[in-house]
């Protein structure tokens, strides 16, 4: 048996070993080259490079591999935060105030969400019941399958405007884009709620405090940490200096969510959205390094992703036909319900594509915010849904997509 020293001079070397793989791997994914090649083949990166990384964090996070093992993925456990952060800040600084006055209007947004929400919730709890009724009692599991059913509810707005580039006869960008915008933000305030009401429990979490506190703890996090945000940057000059400080306030702000044990995603969304509404000549530089790190940012997260995945798992896959159904369904009935009720612009054809559309990185990123919230969520099941959801419903998309009619 081998001395705690040498142990620990063990886990050390795999956790360098680790973070050279996870820098080397956001390295190749925001290579210039790669996006080129992307955009020329118009395929989906989440499905392509993006299911490739996750399979490479899943080969990483092998026994025989032992690179990104449970012990490496807690040493470096700031990562997830700091990607969910990112991509929170990132959301809500682009998030768009207009588009709640043009198509689609955001009741039209919200009933494509509540259905298939609702959906894969009842579909969850069948299960749960007829697995073992009692289970229906855990409050834990409830949780989960609200997590679950948010990331249902979610569409990837990689994979429309991606769509919409190959067929501008059939889909409009701008409308695809804006619908998956709204969307967004009602998931991010959903995760809020979740993660407000469904507190963690243990010697962990130090306060305890009623929900409704915790929804202004959200909120007065999130107000104090953009109006912080909006000091530093304003007084920032550019150049390498901006980068820092903008890192630096993503990382603070993910951080002390992460801390208390709020949402990083909706602490991050409200921070992003308070610098934007300030004025200052210095926000194009913002969109820049936000743009620039966005791809290796967001695959970091699938590599991370692949490393907490647990494909032989067969409940997982069992979900995921649960998961595939429901918001196929949902996504279905919502949408005609949008459009039998006015309260949709889309065209047919462009519903269809929604409907049928996977969910994006922002899904897996609501699974993976569960494993920082809550350490005995059961993230590795939830994965498989989400991964392999996104994956063959890709598949029905590009099955379904040349039949689909031209625009009236």
């Amino acid at each position: 048996m081998s001395s705690p020293a040498t142990a620990n001079q063990g886990e050390v070397a795999r956790t360098i070993a680790g973070l050279v793989v996870l820098f080397g791997l956001a390295w190749l994914a925001g290579h210039p080259k790669l996006a080129r090649f992307e955009q020329r083949a118009k395929v989906n990166p989440l499905i392509v490079t993006g299911f490739v990384f996750v399979l490479l964090g899943s080969l990483a996070a092998q026994q025989w591999v032992g690179i990104l093992t449970y012990t490496v993925l807690n040493a470096i456990a700031p990562i997830v935060p700091l990607g969910l952060g990112w991509l929170g800040f990132r959301i809500g600084f682009s998030y768009d105030h207009s588009i709640l006055d043009s198509s689609p209007p955001a009741s039209g947004v919200l009933l494509a969400i509540i259905f298939p929400l609702l959906f894969t919730a009842a579909g969850c709890a069948l299960v749960i019941f007829a697995l073992n009724p009692e289970n229906l009692a855990n409050p834990d599991l409830w949780r989960d399958v609200s997590l679950c059913a948010v990331a249902a509810a979610m569409t990837s707005a990689i994979s429309l405007r991606t769509h919409a580039s190959r067929r501008p006869d059939v889909l409009s960008a701008d409308a695809l884009s804006r619908f998956a915008e709204v969307e967004q933000a009602i998931g991010i305030l959903g995760l809020m709620f979740i993660a407000v009401y469904f507190r963690p429990t243990g010697d962990a979490v130090a306060w305890k405090l009623p929900p409704v506190a915790w929804l202004f703890v959200t909120l007065g996090v999130g107000l104090a940490m953009g109006v912080l945000a909006y000091g530093l940057l304003r007084a920032t000059p550019k150049g390498p200096p901006f980068v820092v400080i903008l890192i630096g306030v993503i990382c603070m702000s993910a951080g002390m969510a992460s801390f208390l044990r709020l949402s990083v995603v909706a602490v991050c969304f409200l921070v992003g959205l308070i610098v934007a509404n300030f004025p200052g000549d210095w926000k194009p530089q913002v969109e820049v390094v936000l743009e620039r790190m966005a791809r290796p940012i967001v695959f970091i997260l699938l590599v991370v992703a692949g490393a907490l995945w647990s494909p032989f798992d067969w409940r997982g896959w069992a979900l995921m036909g649960i998961f595939v159904v429901a918001r196929l369904a949902g996504k279905t009935v919502g949408l005609w319900a949008a459009g039998r009720a006015g309260v949709s612009t889309l065209q047919k054809t462009e519903r269809q594509a929604i409907a049928l559309a996977p969910v994006g990185v922002f899904a897996i990123a609501i699974i993976i915010s569960a494993r920082d919230l809550y350490p005995g969520a059961l993230v590795q099941i939830m994965l498989t849904a989400v991964i392999g959801a996104a994956f063959f419903s890709e598949i029905i998309l590009l099955a379904v997509f040349p039949r689909l009619p031209q625009r009236t």
